[in-house]
């Protein structure tokens, strides 16, 4: 990574606060904060925080503007009913309101009827404190906006690695310049990541191959070796067919597989159908791209893949975000430097609640009804038909039209 010249606030000051930025992203970038008489005054990277080197982006350098937001809450506001006004309370006053309400509903309706809500962008403290809280409360109704944001990568990776809560992150960002190859895939992080886009850089100087994959060619992939444009929501096929040349040309780490892989023999009849030529038509990438890739990947290895909300938005993304996983275990990429499955957005591992508090009673399971609610307009009734350690069947009755749908955790269904 380049040096840069150490900057300095040419505005007048007192002091100078090392700290963090809040989380808006997941850099969590070093911040020297100027005060003068106890205001903000500017703000600056910190060149010696280990990630972001002295680089901060545009929300980091206005953070200030969260403090001095003329909207902004700064005391506890109450109201008695909904048809009331707010009214400015003392902390005590309203920390005894929200306890009276809290042990009416506990004791009028049960423990669960306490649904606590987090986001990808909530306060650590709240991401731990409000899930902790749900624990010893006893609900086990502690959610978030993970199912329409990136919950599905985690979940991909969780059935195809089987480890819990290594989902969404092996290696972290600095560790890219130990890679030989990088693809990231559904990502401008140029434009969307600055931060983590300097240690893309850092390891091209160094000699990694990059690979970029995304429907529309962005500013990230003008730094890119290969730079895959692909139809949207085509990534299982364009990965399988770059699995397909890897496999045809033994360029798969034999050793690791033949030792932890395993659905291997099972899933090749499925690769053998989606070869280059075919993943063409389905993807739009000229076979050859494919091709150049697929070996570009295989023969530089450590070798490491970052998805984005590209890879996890989309349809079919569990399947997507399984392939994309399975192309790393082929080429031993797994519990080494420079490797790994590492996703750019919500990189950090999921937070469950309560793991530190197995003392207490456990928490009442949700309830499934057996029906779910599809919208305003179709309705969906699920079955659970059987289940067993390696897969489950489920039939759907969506609008009247049944259908069989069999998931099998070592196998990926075709895209086409």
């Amino acid at each position: 990574m380049a040096l840069k010249p150490l900057g300095e606030s040419i505005r007048e000051y007192d002091k100078v606060v090392v700290t963090t930025c809040s989380n808006m992203c997941e850099a969590a970038c070093g911040m020297l904060v100027y005060v003068k008489d106890g205001k903000v005054v500017d703000i600056y990277g910190d060149p010696e925080h280990p990630l972001s080197k002295g680089a901060l982006c545009p929300k980091g350098s206005g953070a200030f503007q969260h403090i001095y937001n003329p909207l902004r809450v700064k005391y506890p506001m109450v109201r008695k009913s909904l048809n009331d006004e707010f009214k400015r309370a003392s902390w005590d006053a309203a920390l005894d309101f929200a306890a009276e309400r809290l042990m009416k509903v506990k004791k009028e309706y049960g423990a669960e009827a306490l649904m606590l809500h987090r986001t990808g962008r909530s306060d650590f403290l709240w991401k731990l404190g409000g899930s902790r809280f749900g624990k010893i409360w006893g609900t086990p109704n502690i959610v978030g906006q993970g199912p329409i944001c990136c919950e599905s990568p985690g979940v991909a990776m969780n059935y195809t690695y089987g480890a819990k809560d290594l989902g969404r992150l092996m290696n972290p960002t600095t560790d890219w310049v130990n890679s030989k190859c990088i693809m990231i895939a559904g990502s401008n992080t140029a434009a969307n990541h600055p931060v983590e886009m300097l240690w893309v850089l850092d390891a091209k100087e160094r000699g990694t191959k990059i690979i970029w994959i995304d429907p529309r060619f962005n500013p990230s992939m003008a730094k890119a070796d290969i730079a895959m444009r692909l139809r949207p929501n085509t990534d299982a096929a364009l990965v399988m067919a770059m699995i397909n040349v890897i496999l045809k040309e033994n360029l798969y780490n034999k050793e690791f597989v033949d030792k932890w892989v395993h659905g291997l023999d099972e899933w090749r009849p499925l690769i053998e159908k989606m070869p280059p030529e075919r993943a063409e038509k389905i993807t739009w990438v000229p076979k050859e791209t494919i091709i150049q890739a697929a070996r570009m990947f295989a023969t530089n290895t450590p070798a490491s893949v970052s998805g984005c909300l590209g890879t996890a938005q989309t349809y079919n993304s569990n399947n997507i975000n399984r392939c994309y996983g399975i192309l790393v275990a082929l080429t031993g990429s797994i519990g080494v430097t420079g490797g790994g499955w590492n996703w750019l957005h919500n990189c950090r591992p999921p937070l469950n609640y309560g793991k530190d508090l197995a003392s207490l009673p456990p928490v009442k399971a949700p309830v499934w009804l057996g029906r779910c609610l599809c919208g305003e307009f179709s309705q969906c009734n699920i079955y659970t038909k059987a289940l067993s350690n390696k897969g489950s069947m489920v039939e759907w009755k969506y609008d009247g039209a049944d259908a069989i749908y069999t998931e099998i955790c070592s196998s990926i269904q075709e895209e086409c």
